[in-house]
């Protein structure tokens, strides 16, 4: 029984030790986005939630507790720090074109259209700027000075 006891006790500081790092980890993140932000805190709260509801179920509420803390943790730090970020969202062009004609068509002519088909490029891995693959989602940040977004 005290084997049993130490080795639960042993996987339980594990476990808690890896979430921990986990949420740390977390803090060195630099989005670009909000929606990447808010699916890395979701991600990892699902894994939080779920070792939470495993230790209460067995009756370990301060073990539970442990894990809510962390759970609460990481949304308040991702919460405050993507804030101010802007919205992302997925746009996939029909065919190959460049980066400056995409963003052209999604955020119109402007002083940003150069920054936002430059964003284009370095968010998505694009090899140039003047072949960006169609039929591939694309990552793409929502132009932020108000412009509508157009879809061509």
């Amino acid at each position: 029984v005290r084997q049993a006891d130490n080795q639960d006790a042993f996987v339980h500081l594990v476990r808690a030790a890896a979430c921990a790092e986990l949420v740390d980890a977390v803090a060195d993140i630099r989005w670009n986005n909000k929606g990447d932000a808010t699916a890395t805190r979701d991600r990892i709260a699902a894994i939080l939630d779920a070792h939470a509801i495993e230790a209460a179920d067995a009756g370990e509420d301060l073990r539970a507790d442990q894990f809510d803390q962390l759970r609460t943790a990481l949304a308040r730090d991702i919460g405050a720090r993507s804030a101010g970020l802007a919205r992302g969202y997925r746009y996939t062009p029909r065919a190959t074109e460049p980066s400056l004609v995409i963003a052209q068509r999604l955020h119109g002519f402007g002083r940003t259209m150069e920054s936002q088909a430059d964003a284009i490029v370095a968010m998505n891995g694009v090899r140039h700027p003047g072949f960006v693959p169609g039929g591939a989602a694309l990552d793409i940040v929502a132009d932020t000075t108000g412009s509508a977004v157009r879809y061509g």
